[in-house]
């Protein structure tokens, strides 16, 4: 009886390593088999996205080559500036009450905003002379104001842009501190009209921000900016958001969802005037005198 006991016991044992090793097989195929589905999936998105931004090159390399053929000073002649103009959601701002303005009417001067108007700009990074739309009409140095809007102390402001592909950080997707560069532009103009009445000017005192969906490059995105609150009549609260126009369906009435928003505090320093390099404050100085001075600076190293 003992032994029929053992002989059954060690079939049992055999059975049951055999039994393990082919679930080892098993999960071990298995896992092969994952892993070549995620490593060919992987491949696919690449390749997908290697063909998007060829064609998006190819694109943005005819319309630089039509801009530089058929350039006229003054003209946005480009085919890529003509596409945004037409594009249904600038009807939709302008009968919801925007102005249309200019990049002269919201910068200081040529020389002011170096960054995005001159080493972000081309038709292969930020378009140039985005889209500008203001429920408040203004210029940088001529804002008047009603009664009512400076009570009420709200605007919005609207900027459209075409992002290219070499603002991309992942394939095919903008970087995230591009995306941080534009809010913080488009939130403050929001707000400059209020600012520019007090002849100052406002500083970022935090900016937050949150990635919802990725945004692409080569696709033309609107940044919504709208005044929240004032605080002390020099701090001033500004939340926006940015959506893409390929999602708009004005036929259908649907808003698209945002890609990312944002939430940021402005401030106008009391003593703005510190703030100026001491040459510069003797130049505008000299100038309000009619005094003629020299404009060289000498730079220390």
């Amino acid at each position: 009886m003992q032994l029929i006991n053992r002989q059954l016991l060690r079939a049992s044992s055999i059975s049951h390593i055999f039994r393990l090793r082919f679930l080892t097989k098993l999960v071990h195929r298995n896992l092969k088999l994952a892993t070549f589905k995620s490593t060919a999936h992987c491949s696919l998105l690449t390749a997908q996205n290697l063909r998007h931004n060829s064609s998006i090159e190819a694109q943005e390399n005819l319309f630089t080559q039509t801009q530089t053929q058929t350039h006229t000073p003054g003209k946005m002649t480009s085919p890529l500036m003509q596409k945004i103009e037409s594009h249904p959601y600038v009807a939709h701002l302008k009968a919801q009450g925007f102005h249309q303005l200019t990049s002269q009417d919201v910068n200081q001067g040529p020389a002011a905003d170096q960054f995005t108007r001159q080493t972000l700009s081309g038709d292969t990074k930020i378009a140039k002379e985005p889209l500008l739309f203001s429920k408040i009409k203004y210029t940088y140095f001529n804002t008047s104001l009603t009664p009512e809007q400076e009570k009420a102390k709200q605007n919005e402001f609207v900027t459209i842009y075409y992002l290219g592909s070499q603002l991309q950080g992942y394939a095919g997707i903008v970087h995230g501190g591009m995306v941080a560069t534009i809010f913080d532009g488009v939130l403050y103009r929001c707000c400059h009209p209020f600012v520019a009445m007090h002849k100052s000017h406002g500083f970022t005192r935090y900016l937050k921000i949150e990635y919802n969906r990725p945004l692409r490059v080569g696709r033309y995105l609107a940044v919504h900016a709208r005044m929240v609150k004032v605080i002390d009549d020099r701090k001033y609260i500004v939340r926006g958001e940015v959506i893409d126009l390929s999602e708009f369906d004005p036929l259908k009435n649907l808003q698209p969802k945002p890609l990312a928003s944002s939430e940021a505090l402005f401030i106008e320093p009391r003593n703005y005037n510190s703030f100026k390099p001491k040459e510069l404050r003797d130049e505008q100085e000299a100038k309000r005198n009619g005094q003629v001075k020299n404009t060289s600076r000498k730079v220390k190293l």
